[in-house]
């Protein structure tokens, strides 16, 4: 089947930085992997030679599992359904310009985009019935795959991420920790770095046997997987950087 074969294409050896005073010598994947995970535990001070959890696949959400950007979905129903939100559009188009131009960070400009949320009267009941319309956009490959313990990794909204897990039976879906009744943040944008330390601050043991995004920015949960796929559409590739094994 399509997923099988570009589950195989994905089981890749990590490419890693050489290591030591004279560069020679590449550390093995498994190795780095645990020396990433020990160093961010032990940042968190947490024990680092327990037995490890079992191995579990993270996915990314948007455009990774489902086919498109949720986060922007969702505006866009909302949007239908209460035309009076097009009210937000110029500060969101401002907020925006502000993080391109570098002034704000994304956290900020996410923030200031969720404001919108605000003068949503039934945040619970537009999330339950913009699933209701837009769960068909998961794609195809992902049930032929899916595990029993597999977990979800996104910078989008947790509010919004969490229904959609529930309904597909995925039992762990960590994103960006926004109010949705204010759009407030409680931390910071779950992109990049932080999705490593979210991961862990779930599964201080974790280790990740497999790994899915559409983004470049996920190599720092890439790195630590066993395996990675760049997920194109509905091709999953593997991951720059790796090479097919021998």
């Amino acid at each position: 089947s399509h997923s099988s074969s570009s589950e195989k294409g994905c089981l890749l050896t990590l490419s890693t930085p050489r290591t030591g005073r004279g560069g020679k010598g590449r550390l093995p994947a498994p190795r780095l992997r645990d020396a990433l995970r020990a160093a961010i535990l032990r940042r968190k001070g947490l024990p680092t030679g327990t037995p490890m959890e079992r191995d579990m696949n993270v996915f990314d959400f948007d455009k990774t599992i489902y086919d498109g950007d949720s986060t922007a979905d969702f505006f866009r129903f909302c949007l239908h359904r209460q035309p009076g939100l097009s009210r937000f559009l110029p500060r969101i188009v401002w907020g925006f310009s502000l993080y391109f131009l570098g002034v704000w960070d994304k956290t900020r400009a996410k923030q200031n985009f969720y404001r919108f949320l605000r003068a949503v009267p039934d945040v619970d009941g537009c999330v339950s019935a913009f699933w209701e319309s837009y769960l068909c956009r998961i794609k195809s490959w992902y049930p032929a795959m899916q595990r029993g313990d597999d977990v979800i990794i996104s910078a989008s909204p947790e509010f919004l991420l969490a229904p959609a897990c529930r309904r597909l039976g995925i039992p762990v879906c960590m994103a960006s920790r926004v109010d949705r009744h204010t759009g407030a943040y409680t931390g910071v944008n779950c992109h990049g770095e932080e999705k490593v330390r979210r991961f862990y601050e779930r599964f201080p043991e974790g280790r990740i046997e497999a790994f899915y995004s559409d983004s470049l920015s996920d190599a720092p949960l890439a790195r630590l997987a066993d395996r990675a796929c760049l997920v194109r559409g509905d091709a999953l590739l593997p991951w720059p950087g790796r090479n097919h094994p021998a």
